[in-house]
């Protein structure tokens, strides 16, 4: 059951499927609306609904689960409602499994607030046994201490928890909530407040502050003279023949699973059922903090239904990070269709332009994205590129050339003109011995091995060689993704060692992204929480393999191939 693209930008989906009754006599089904709010749900029957395991002890960094299960005690189970809030601080959501009863219809989750909603119901009988609704994959973030930290049923007004019958009645008689104890002392550094908590919204204000070197401000002094630098980025032309830095791809609306990451061209339609995605690394060619004069994208448009009609086109920054061979229209938004603002994309566009009929031989779209670039380069904000929409009027079909495409001059290209950034100023010597103590800490790293796990088996066997092609990028625990890293990004060779040095004591955030068709087995999650300690490195070691070039294990009965039992991410400190 889904609702048209336009129907999702009126409705909110929880109130959508707030409730379901099922008549099986006629056939017939309808909606109902939420239920009134109370501080407490009156416990109308004997179901209950309670987390699996109700305390679990884990390790910062590890990905974990937690199953939320119904037990209708015979009362016949139709729909639910079941909000739950989680300590972002402690916690965060890697995904939401549906489960083996109701059909989900809605599941968000926001790692920012805490919350996770869920709305449930059956188009068949209603459920008298006990089910699990979803399975819940968190990520243990930093220690808890002495006190675990809790998954907990909400029962607040706007977000109360009901488990219904066909018959629209509340039939949840009690509730279990769950603890979660990660182990170790809460760390002191970065202090464990709130403000450790991963936010999706990006301001202009700098936020870090440990040193001025660490300062994000796209002020430039002074004021940049002489003539700037011209650049133009197309792959396989500019800045010269060997960049590949071009990434594309089309979320499609009407084939939502299906990547368009390889074929020749990008499609745009009115109202976003068609909406091309595009990114360019700068991160080779453009000094960080550089000041950006004037900066255009630019797009070959060769085909127009109807070519009569005029229509304009919106380019919104992405916020969330994708892969041009594996994005679709469902993966990996937290809203399909990359339609979560700010958590996939910017609510406001950074640039228009009309698109005007592209007669026989085609002609070039533009868009002015200066500030977009500029606040990439400046670190503002991660650079995960733009989103093209179409507005709903007049009706149209548009096609564009992507990076595939075999005519090289046809592909997209971002031209920019730019004063690189000043050089940072050097010491001078004053001849003046001075004392003064310093408090600076020694520099850390963090270094390891991508290999590829030709077994599965989650172990570093003899013969298994690294991998390459591995990208990691490495971000501030304060502002992780889609926040811009803290160091470019590191793409592993054949040996699959990777390395970052010099780096400031304190708790990072690590992102590993094997290449397309590979599946960590080290751990369930690409994203790893690491701590770099003064004058001494931090090793991890993380393998990685293709199922379906691994036919020995055994197959499950549903025909899928079992995995191996994973074990945490094993972290070593070094000294020295």
């Amino acid at each position: 059951m889904k609702s048209s693209a336009r129907d999702r930008t009126r409705v909110n989906p929880l109130n959508l499927f707030a409730g379901l009754l099922v008549i099986t006599a006629v056939s017939v089904l309808w909606l109902w609306p939420l239920s009134a709010p109370s501080n407490t749900v009156t416990a109308q029957g004997a179901a209950t609904i309670y987390f699996d395991p109700s305390l679990q002890t884990v390790d910062p960094g590890v990905t974990f689960e937690v199953d939320v299960w119904i037990d209708p005690h015979g009362e016949g189970i139709a729909a639910a409602d079941v909000y739950i809030n989680f300590d972002p601080q402690y916690l965060s959501v890697v995904e939401i499994v549906d489960g083996t009863g109701l059909d989900i219809f809605v599941k968000p989750y926001n790692n920012t607030a805490g919350t996770i909603d869920i709305g449930a119901g059956t188009l068949g009988s209603p459920l008298t046994t006990a089910f699990t609704l979803v399975t819940l994959r968190l990520q243990a973030k930093i220690a808890t201490g002495d006190t675990p930290t809790q998954l907990v049923f909400s029962f607040t007004p706007g977000r109360v928890t009901v488990v219904k019958d066909e018959f629209d009645q509340n039939k949840l008689g009690a509730h279990t909530n769950a603890s979660v104890h990660i182990t170790g002392p809460t760390p002191t550094s970065p202090p464990g407040t709130p403000t450790r908590t991963p936010t999706l919204t990006h301001t202009a204000t700098p936020t870090r502050t440990k040193t001025p070197t660490q300062t994000r401000t796209p002020t430039i002094t002074p004021t940049p003279k002489g003539t700037p630098t011209t650049i133009e980025f197309q792959n396989g032309r500019s800045p010269d023949v060997s960049y590949s830095g071009a990434e594309d791809t089309y979320l499609d609306y009407w084939d939502q699973t299906t990547n368009w990451g390889y074929v020749g061209e990008m499609r745009l339609k009115q109202g976003g059922t068609w909406k091309p995605l595009i990114r360019f690394d700068l991160s080779e060619y453009i000094p960080f903090r550089s000041t950006i004069v004037e900066a255009r994208l630019y797009l070959w448009m060769y085909r127009a239904i109807p070519n009569t009609e005029e229509t304009y086109a919106d380019v919104y920054q992405v916020n969330r990070h994708w892969e041009e061979l594996t994005a679709t229209w469902r993966d990996p938004w937290q809203e399909w269709g990359c339609d979560g603002v700010p958590g996939d994309r910017e609510g406001t566009p950074a640039a228009s332009a009309l698109l005007e009929a592209p007669g026989v031989s085609g002609v070039w779209a533009s868009w002015d994205v200066t500030d977009l670039v500029q606040s990439w380069v400046s670190g503002l904000s991660a650079n995960e590129g733009v989103l093209v929409i179409e507005r709903p009027e007049p009706n149209r079909d548009v096609r564009f050339r992507s990076s595939d495409f075999q005519d090289k001059t046809q592909r997209p290209k971002l031209w920019l003109r730019y004063f690189p950034a000043p050089p940072t100023p050097t010491p001078t010597h004053t001849g003046i011995p001075t004392h003064t103590p310093t408090a600076t800490p020694l520099p850390g790293g963090i270094e390891g091995l991508v290999w590829n796990d030709l077994n599965g088996n989650a172990v570093l066997d003899a013969g298994e060689p690294g991998l390459a092609v591995v990208t990691l990028r490495l971000y501030d625990f304060d502002h992780p993704p889609p926040e811009p890293p803290v160091r470019p990004a590191f793409v592993t060779a054949a040996d699959g060692a990777f390395h970052f040095a010099g780096l400031t004591p304190g708790w990072y955030v690590l992102v590993v992204e094997a290449p397309s068709g590979y599946v960590l087995t080290t751990t369930d999650t690409n994203m790893f929480t690491v701590v770099v300690s003064p004058g001494s490195l931090t090793q991890l070691s993380v393998g990685a393999w293709i199922p379906s070039l691994t036919p020995t294990l055994e197959p499950s009965p549903t025909g899928t191939i079992l995995r191996p039992y994973k074990a945490f991410l094993p972290i070593i400190i070094r000294t020295g």
